[in-house]
């Protein structure tokens, strides 16, 4: 059984695919309800809701690892995400009156000529959003300790952007004059929340495993020891295996650890035997 300080990442993940659907969806709900008429609500809830869902499908499609030449699929699908987003938005939060046939017409006006829209809110997002999983990304090349150390810039940078997004709800001249904004700040909260909590996870997780690996180092842990090869540190299980004199310690590779004891990556091979008797 691998410890515990060394399993478990995923919920890091969903933390920050959340984090950033709630954080892009709180800022483009409070920034661009000024380009929109009609009931507030029906603003809010035409750009916070599908924000939510294509941007949280985004960060989701960036983690996987599949490419296309040199280049992440997520990366690729970023434009036609953006049009999707925006022709929902569109759609949705232009006043609808009773014309519900005209529902396609939108869609397809927003994901078009909404270009003029869209296209500069994909830069932005690229900027604030983007830059920062893509150093999360080339962290975790070096290994689990700095797959979590990006997962905790990722949800450092949702929590700040939330707080923007919540700030920015009040100074909307659209949302304050109809008293509108609660959708998007409620958003920002979750975004924050999310955020903040996939931050906290990967530094505790950190310290965790840091102290784990520092009392086996110093021979406080049983049945686990660290040992020195070329390549660097790595982290062995040790099992006794039979009784009295007839005693073998089977050995198994765990993980690989850096010269400072970060973890780095799980061993791939088969366990050895190694006889005491």
């Amino acid at each position: 059984m691998i410890p515990a300080a060394f399993q478990g990442r995923r919920i890091l993940q969903h933390l920050n695919v959340a984090a950033v659907g709630f954080a892009l969806s709180s800022l483009v709900g409070s920034v661009l309800a000024n380009l929109f008429h009609g009931h507030h609500a029906v603003v809010e809830l035409g750009l916070v809701v599908p924000t939510l869902l294509v941007g949280s499908l985004w960060a989701w499609l960036l983690r996987w690892k599949r490419l296309v030449g040199p280049v992440r699929i997520g990366w690729i699908l970023s434009v036609p995400l953006a049009m999707l987003n925006s022709g929902l938005a569109c759609a949705i939060a232009v006043e609808q009156g009773e014309h519900w046939g005209l529902f396609l017409l939108k869609f397809f006006l927003g994901a078009t000529i909404g270009v003029l829209v869209w296209g500069p809110t994909l830069i932005a997002t690229l900027l604030c959003f983007g830059l920062p999983i893509a150093w999360a990304q080339a962290l975790a090349q070096k290994g689990l300790a700095g797959e979590e150390r990006g997962e905790r810039i990722v949800g450092a940078t949702c929590l700040a952007l939330s707080v923007g997004g919540f700030l920015m709800s009040f100074g909307s001249a659209a949302l304050h004059a109809q008293g509108g904004g609660g959708i998007s700040r409620m958003a920002a909260v979750f975004g924050a929340l999310t955020g903040g909590a996939a931050m906290i996870l990967a530094h505790l997780r950190e310290m965790k495993r840091r102290r784990f690996v520092a009392n086996v180092e110093a021979g406080r842990v049983e049945n686990f020891r660290i040992d020195t090869t070329r390549e660097g540190k790595v982290l062995v299980r040790v099992t006794q295996v039979g009784e009295g004199y007839r005693v073998a310690d089977f050995q198994e590779e765990l993980f690989e650890l850096d010269e400072r004891g970060d973890a780095k990556r799980a061993v791939v091979g088969a366990p050895g035997f190694r006889n005491r008797a």
